[in-house]
This record gives structure tokens, C-alpha cells and sequence, in this order.
């Protein structure tokens, strides 16, 4: 039975969502495309408006992004791992746990509208100002937290296909969103000589508004309703949350840490906007990270024998072996990548591409491992190594920020980023063969 309107559908996993390789491969290209969309947008704002104003948006969107990524992708991460181990071939039982999770983010999403009247003029004083005046206004501020609370409600959308192995879904979600916003950035360039930075971001939000209501809209009504019968036992599910909540506050602010360490050290707002350019490009080799992660994870969750978490990253090893080696050939593709799409002007750019591109291919394990921890429960492995990259990224960059500038910066995040990608791997062993340790000593049976 398909489902109705009302209730959600029983499912069965088509045969392509059995193989991780095929679900890579088809959110892999969405990904792409949604990126090279998104990529296109920065790339319009970068040659048509200059480095000073991509770097006040480039702040503004960081602003929206932690706001957004320090409970949203916890909650999400949660809701996948446990809904997950629900459903089976002509069984979901996990309807309780989503008609939970969404009040949750309601409240979420509501609290980061608060915050965002709140802290506007802080953040504005200590984050944005010392590199680019006042010229994003609080305005723009409240407007980045209300952009978070609407990536939030939207990331819910994508944690029911996820959990349901919808990948194609998933993906198309973060497609439709980077389209759109392509669309209305481009009509504002079109029509206005000069938009401001704040006005760029409207445009940002906007787009993520409209897919988010489309994406709630497509999931059966029941999700929404309060749960009156059989509701989903989330003291263990918030256990686990709140250690990964803290893993991916860590990860958020670890991700923006180099652009408001620039921002609070007073670097210039042009220079700051050659990094912006920067990592647009090298976040793009962060997409297959992030695929691959969000198609590991609920299969890491269906695990349960030690063996097969041992094999699950025995099985990843190679290719995050392969990455690394193509470290140093992205390292100079990537030196003249940015000045072709940003033009001339960006040349340094390629170069903080390049060092970016480094730290990128060499953190590739960091998927595999990640998901098969949080398969293991061990999500408060995860929280410290993610704290830990933090730490050191803001010890080190404030230092790197204030004597090398942009430079400085962007060998600071590369070196923490394969630092911690090895910590976690070999972290994500460990914890493996603990779990076999323990299943001996309870007297379970070898898998």
C-alpha cells in the first residue's frame, strides 16, 4: 500500500537504495548541480559587485549558517539514526518520532528568531563592523537568523527522505533551493545597479523559504499532528542528541570559524572577500564529504555487530586513501579555478583555493568514520574531536589571522581539518574493537 495523504506510506527500499554506491552517485550529481548553481550565484555576485561587498555577505551568510547549524543538523542527525532502525522492508514505525521531532523544531526555529532581534546589534558591532562598517545594518543580521530558523524547518523535509533512503528526494531539495536562489539573485543584479549586501541575503532566504514550504508540503499530513498513541521514547534519543548537537555546533562554528576570525581581527574587507571566493570553490570537494556522510549514516545505523562496523570502514579505507593522493593535484587546479570564474582581479584567491583544497581532500575520512560512530552510539567520540578541531582552529588562526592574514588562515584550517580527519578514523576503529570487547565480555556471540 502507497499511503495516504493522511498516513504515511509502508515502504520498501528500491533496489538502488541497497547499494550506498548508487545512492552517492545520484545525490552526488544533484549536489553538483545545486552547487555549481549556488557556485554560479557567488561568482555573479563576485564580478559584478567586487570583494567588499562579497565579503559582507560572505559574513552575513556565516552568521546565518552557525545560527542554523548549531541544533538543526544535531536534531536532524538524531531523527535519522532512530527513525531509521524503524523501518524495514513493509514496516515504518517511525511516524512518532517524526510528529516529535518537527514540534521540537518548531521551537527551534522560533528561538532563533528571538535570538536573532536579540544579538543583531552585538553581532553587528563585534563580527561585521570591525571589517565592514555598518553598512549591512542590524537589519541584516535578524535577517541571517531568520534565514537559519527557515534552513532549519527545511532540513526536516530532507531528514524524512533520508531516513526513508529517499536520497533522490534528499538531494532534489538542496537543488531546487540553489536554483531559485540563482534565479532571484540574478533578477536583483538585473534590476538594481548596486543591491546591498543585506538585500543579496533577502534573496538567499527567500529561495530557501519557498522549497522548505514545498518540501514540508510533499510529507504526509500524519507527520504534522500530534502523536495521541504509542508516542516515540526520546529519553535515549535526546541522550544521543545532545552529545551530537554538541559535535555539530563545533563542526558549524569550526566550518565559519576562519571568516569571523578575520572578520573580529580587522581584516580587510576586500582581502576577506578573496577568501570568501576561496572556499566557494574548495567547498565543492566539501559536497562529496558531506554526500557521502549523508548516505553512510543510515546504513552505519542499521549495524549492530563489531565485524560489520570493522568492515564498514575497512570497506571506506581505499577511497580515503584516494582522496589524499589527489590532494596535490587539486592543490594546482585549483590555483588558476577561482581567478577563471571570479576573474582577474581574484587571483589571490586561487592561491587560497589551492591550500583550502588540501585540507578538503585530506578531512575525506572523516565521513565513513563519523557515520560509523554515530551507527555505534558514540556520538560523544564525536562531539569531542569536533570540539577539539575547534579549539585548535580558533587557537591557531587568531594567531595565523592577526600575523599572515588570509594566508595564514587558510594553512591553519587545512592543517587542523587533516589533522582531525586521521584522529577520527582511527578514533572510529578504536571504538569498533571496544565494541567487540565488550560483546565478549557481556557473552554475546561473534557475529
Amino acid at each position: 500500500m502507497n499511503g495516504t495523504a493522511d498516513t504515511p506510506p509502508r515502504i520498501s527500499p528500491p533496489r538502488g537504495a541497497r547499494s550506498w554506491t548508487h545512492a552517492f552517485g545520484v545525490v552526488l550529481l544533484m549536489r553538483v548541480g545545486a552547487a555549481g548553481l549556488a557556485f554560479a550565484a557567488t561568482a555573479l555576485i563576485g564580478r559584478q559587485l567586487g570583494d567588499a561587498l562579497l565579503g559582507r555577505l560572505g559574513l552575513l551568510l556565516a552568521i546565518m549558517d552557525v545560527a542554523a547549524g548549531l541544533a538543526g543538523p544535531a536534531l536532524d542527525t538524531t531523527l535519522v539514526r532512530f527513525a531509521a532502525r524503524q523501518i524495514s522492508s513493509g514496516r515504518d514505525g517511525s511516524l512518532a518520532y517524526f510528529q516529535r521531532m518537527f514540534r521540537i523544531k518548531l521551537v527551534v526555529a522560533a528561538g532563533l528568531l528571538l535570538c536573532g532581534a536579540a544579538l543583531a546589534r552585538p553581532v553587528l558591532d563585534h563580527v561585521i563592523a570591525p571589517s565592514a562598517g555598518d553598512a549591512a545594518g542590524p537589519g541584516g543580521v535578524v535577517l541571517a537568523f531568520a534565514g537559519a530558523a527557515v534552513v532549519t524547518l527545511l532540513g526536516f523535509a530532507q531528514a524524512y527522505y533520508q531516513a526513508h533512503l529517499r536520497m533522490a528526494r534528499y538531494a532534489f531539495l538542496e537543488f531546487a533551493n540553489s536554483l531559485l536562489r540563482l534565479g532571484v539573485v540574478g533578477c536583483l543584479l538585473a534590476v538594481l545597479e548596486r543591491p546591498s549586501a543585506s538585500l543579496l541575503l533577502g534573496a538567499f532566504v527567500a529561495s530557501s523559504a519557498l522549497v522548505a514550504a514545498g518540501g514540508l508540503a510533499r510529507l504526509p499530513r500524519a507527520v504534522f499532528q500530534r502523536s495521541t498513541e504509542n508516542p516515540a521514547p526520546l529519553r535515549t534519543a535526546l541522550g544521543f542528541a545532545q552529545w551530537v548537537a554538541v559535535a555539530a555546533a563545533a563542526t558549524t562554528l569550526a566550518q565559519r570559524a576562519d571568516v569571523f576570525i578575520l572578520g573580529i581581527a580587522g581584516t580587510a574587507g576586500g582581502a576577506i572577500g578573496q577568501y570568501v571566493a576561496a572556499f566557494t570553490v574548495a567547498r565543492l570537494g566539501d559536497l562529496a564529504i558531506m554526500t557521502l556522510f549523508s548516505v553512510l549514516l543510515p546504513r552505519a545505523s542499521a549495524l549492530t555487530a563489531p565485524a560489520a562496523f570493522r568492515g564498514f570502514l575497512n570497506r571506506f579505507l581505499p577511497v580515503v586513501v584516494a582522496a589524499f593522493a589527489a590532494s596535490l593535484p587539486a592543490y594546482f587546479a585549483a590555483r588558476w579555478a577561482a581567478p577563471f570564474v571570479f576573474g582577474a582581479t581574484f587571483a589571490p584567491a586561487g592561491v587560497l583555493c589551492g591550500i583550502l583544497c588540501l585540507g578538503v581532500l585530506a578531512s575525506f575520512g572523516t565521513a565513513p568514520a563519523g557515520a560509523a560512530l554515530y551507527g555505534m552510539g558514540r556520538s560523544g567520540h564525536v562531539a569531542a574531536l569536533e570540539t577539539l578541531k575547534l579549539a585548535a582552529l580558533a587557537a591557531a588562526g587568531v594567531f595565523a589571522a592577526r600575523h599572515y592574514g588570509v594566508f595564514g588562515m587558510a594553512w591553519t584550517v587545512s592543517a587542523v581539518r587533516a589533522t582531525i580527519g586521521l584522529a577520527t578514523y582511527v578514533c572510529a576503529y578504536r571504538a569498533a574493537n571496544r565494541c567487540g570487547q565488550e560483546s565478549v565480555a557481556r557473552g554475546d556471540h561473534a557475529p
